[in-house]
């Protein structure tokens, strides 16, 4: 960055923010170095190093192509350096909300205390959450949510593109670019997701299956069930259709007759409680006959009842 009369160390860009000076070189290019003596804190140099301006510029843009007003935009310092992470907030005072964008890596613990530091009261909007190309973090938010946003940049004519994607299971991800997404009240959606009433989730994705207790009884279940005021009969057997006579109901013969009880399935015992309730088998005891001889060097035999 630079003042009215001189160049600094972009603080933006993990530097240290002191005054730089110019250097005319002949045997190399001319650059910018520090005056002595000063300890910078910048480590990253190569074209990536500004990949967390060109996003947040690029989500700034998209939002206001998106009609979202009162736009900021934070480049929030964890440990390192103020592109650990960038925090947009846009819409009205009473509604405000955030989108979240990961840059650094940080720890399975680090990110559940994030995600429990921007969860969202209730009432308010959902904060979106969205992982840049080194923090490797992508993996936890799909096994929370099902899908994770990631971004990546790429050198074209001078300058970095900025492109979207969607992290879906099986280490897939589908690359868009910000101008086919749009913002929901869900959160953002991607040409890969859609809204429902549980969420956003992936297109094509099945349905929740719903549990024993909360599944309605199938046809099938309802067929068998016997009507009310009739009996069950046995598989293979017809009930007789009773006929009306002078002294009351009749059966097929013609003939009056009692009305029978309720016919109730036999149920056919488990075999392992068959095995249970069979009764034990008397064991045959052995005992040893007496010796034919008294000089008998053998052993005598024994004899089984």
């Amino acid at each position: 960055m630079h003042g009215a009369d001189g160049f600094s160390c972009g603080v933006l860009l993990g530097g240290c923010g002191k005054l730089l000076t110019l250097r005319a070189c002949d045997d190399k290019k001319s650059h910018f170095a520090h005056r002595p003596p000063v300890r910078c804190t910048r480590t990253a140099r190569d074209e990536s190093s500004a990949d967390h301006l060109y996003i947040g510029e690029a989500l700034v843009r998209w939002l206001r192509r998106q009609g979202r007003p009162n736009i900021t935009v934070e480049y929030v310092r964890q440990k390192h350096a103020r592109s650990d992470a960038i925090e947009i907030r846009f819409g009205p005072k009473k509604k405000r909300r955030l989108l979240h964008v990961q840059m650094a890596r940080r720890s399975f613990t680090e990110w559940e205390e994030d995600r429990r530091r921007l969860g969202a009261t209730p009432g308010r909007p959902s904060t979106i959450r969205m992982y840049g190309p080194g923090s490797e973090l992508a993996p936890y938010e799909l096994q929370v949510a099902g899908y994770a946003l990631r971004f990546r940049c790429e050198t074209q004519n001078g300058t970095r593109e900025v492109f979207v994607g969607t992290h879906l299971p099986g280490h897939k991800i589908e690359w868009t670019i910000l101008e086919r997404c749009r913002l929901h009240d869900q959160g953002l959606l991607t040409p890969a997701l859609e809204p429902t009433s549980e969420g956003i989730r992936l297109k094509g994705a099945a349905k929740p299956e719903r549990s024993a207790a909360e599944a309605p009884a199938s046809s099938a279940e309802k067929a068998e069930e016997p009507a009310k005021g009739t009996t069950a009969t046995a598989p293979g057997q017809r009930q007789a259709a009773p006929t009306s006579g002078p002294d009351g109901p009749t059966h097929s013969g013609g003939h009056p007759g009692p009305v029978s009880a309720p016919r109730t399935r036999r149920l056919r015992m488990p075999a392992a409680t068959a095995l249970r309730r069979a009764p034990r088998r008397r064991q045959r005891r052995c005992r040893p006959s007496p010796p034919t001889s008294p000089a008998a060097s053998r052993p005598p035999a024994s004899s089984c009842r």
